[in-house]
């Protein structure tokens, strides 16, 4: 197994004339051979600037081109990368500097207000002591205490092969390349320290199930501060020599659309949410998406109805669906492109190679038979840990090595996994256990529904109520009495919500995943109203 410096070297060799990176909405088109030149540069001024092997640098923007440029300029010279959300706040961004001990920082001129208001911020800490230098990608003066991006490439003009060579020779696979902060879904993120190898080989096995080869180019809209970005993309699409195409900085629908139909995109990755607000876009069949036919749907539950859409609308006759968590280095499972949609719906597939999969009795840790409820344990690619937390790491990778991923799920005789929701998030009412997403998935079959969420809400009295919140497809109208009399004839009387909450959104983080506990939150703040 190799370094994410050697796997693009690689790449850069065998493809040099491949497009790598293509930004649509910037007009930016960089071929292997001179992305790797400037992904050179780049390590070599930010080394003439104090970065070096194993330095953790947080790179903190939008999906411009300088973010895969810093990204793979940082692996190359063995520091530690760290992806921070564009959209966070002073809290947030203090938080992960100093729990990271980020010695620098990358970051676009735009976001100094933030930066400013996090070191003066209680979580600061004296003013984020750990950061030590600062890099700006700006097109004007660098401001006092910080340094131009085109201060960094133009000191790295004068590169010598026999110095990148020695960085390379430096390295191990078993080396952190990157720590990634979980997105907040419980409301505490923690660092997951990833190493070259386990990335590597999560990104070789899931481009494998998908078929990708060097002729694909891979549409790159997700956030790439986000592990599907950077690495699911990024990083896997890079190891194949396949073209990253970035229709836009933020998510802009008739920009992606406009993007995959210019750059003949054969490849989308996306969450179910994005994809609803591709084909609810105006003018949506008036692009030429004739060119897809592959990709993820990730992060939650795809209705079949969307699936089919995504097949029948889209043309992605080969769209799998995939199955990954930060703290396994990716994906873990996947369906694959010939399996039938209703497969691609029930399932998350099958373990990708390299994998252990297994489900255990979450009160006595025992594995269970196939067809038996479990939580999904993994072993094979796993984090080397959460940063500065080996009693969180204990808690959830046990002596074997096994990964204890939360999630409650089957695996039937076949080795496909079906999840039916997180073991915290399981529903006790009158002493009968409710799945969440077993719910949902009934619930999507109302042609009305567009998406559904299912959650329980402490009560004082009643110890847990069950709430529903629907949202409706544009131009449809969901009745509280008719969800009733629908779950009713579905699923019977005991799972009949308390609560139910037709709405116009969902709370969710920037990579589209759902909020629960922010949905707990707000449903407890209208009870006590």
């Amino acid at each position: 197994m190799t370094t994410i410096a050697v796997a693009l070297k690689e790449t850069a060799e065998t493809f040099p004339e491949n497009d790598a990176v293509v930004h649509y909405q910037r007009r930016v088109r960089w071929r292997y051979a001179a992305f790797f030149g400037l992904v050179q540069q780049a390590a070599l001024g930010l080394q003439q600037h104090g970065i070096g092997r194993g330095a953790h640098v947080g790179i903190w923007g939008h999906n411009c081109p300088e973010w895969l440029v810093s990204q793979y300029a940082l692996s190359l010279l063995g520091a530690v990368w760290i992806p921070i959300d564009p959209g966070c706040r002073a809290n947030a961004l203090a938080y992960v500097i100093e729990h990271s001990d980020a010695g620098a920082l990358i970051m676009p001129d735009e976001f100094r207000p933030v930066l400013s208001a996090a070191r003066n911020h209680p979580k600061g800490a004296d003013g984020l002591r750990s950061l030590s230098k600062i890099f700006v990608w700006t097109e004007g003066q660098a401001q006092p205490g910080e340094v131009a991006w085109s201060e960094v490439i133009q000191g790295g003009q004068r590169v010598d092969q026999g110095w990148v060579e020695d960085l390379i020779g430096r390295m191990s696979p078993d080396d952190v390349a990157g720590i990634m902060y979980t997105s907040g879904t419980t409301g505490h993120p923690k660092g997951v320290m990833l190493s070259h190898r386990t990335l590597i080989e999560r990104s070789i096995a899931a481009t494998t199930r998908q078929r990708i080869t060097p002729r694909d180019r891979l549409a790159l809209f997700f956030p790439l501060y986000h592990m599907v970005g950077n690495t699911c993309i990024s990083l896997s699409g890079m190891i194949q020599g396949a073209s990253l195409v970035i229709p836009s900085d933020t998510f802009d629908p008739h920009l992606i659309l406009s993007a995959l139909a210019a750059e003949k995109c054969t490849a989308i990755y996306a969450a179910p949410s994005m994809i609803t607000a591709l084909m609810n876009e105006q003018d949506f069949t008036g692009y030429d998406l004739s060119a897809l036919r592959t990709g993820v749907i990730g992060g939650a539950p795809c209705p079949l109805e969307l699936m089919k859409k995504i097949v029948n609308d889209l043309g992605v006759t080969e769209i799998t669906l995939g199955y990954g968590l930060t703290e396994a280095s990716s994906w873990i499972a996947m369906t694959h492109p010939s399996d039938p949609l209703e497969l691609r719906v029930a399932t998350v597939g099958t373990p990708l190679p390299g994998c252990e999969i297994k489900a255990v009795d979450p009160v006595t840790d025992q594995e269970v038979p196939r067809n038996i409820p479990g939580e999904i344990c993994t072993r094979g690619s796993v984090m080397l840990g959460y940063y500065k937390s080996p009693r969180l790491t204990a808690q959830v990778v046990d002596q074997a090595g096994w990964y204890h991923t939360g999630d409650m799920g089957v695996i039937d005789d076949q080795g496909y996994i079906r999840i039916t929701g997180r073991i915290k998030d399981v529903v006790v009412k009158n002493g009968r256990a409710i799945y969440p997403t077993e719910m949902e998935n009934v619930l999507y079959r109302l042609p009305q529904v567009a998406e559904a969420q299912v959650f329980g809400v402490p009560h004082p009295v009643r110890g847990m109520l069950l709430s529903v919140w629907i949202k409706p497809k544009p131009g449809n109208v969901i009745t509280i009495e008719g969800t009733l009399n629908f779950l009713r004839s579905e699923l019977g009387e005991e799972h009949i919500p308390d609560l139910v909450k037709v709405v116009t959104f969902f709370p969710t983080t920037r990579s589209g995943k759902i909020q629960k506990f922010r949905m707990i939150e707000m449903t407890l703040a209208e009870l006590q109203e």
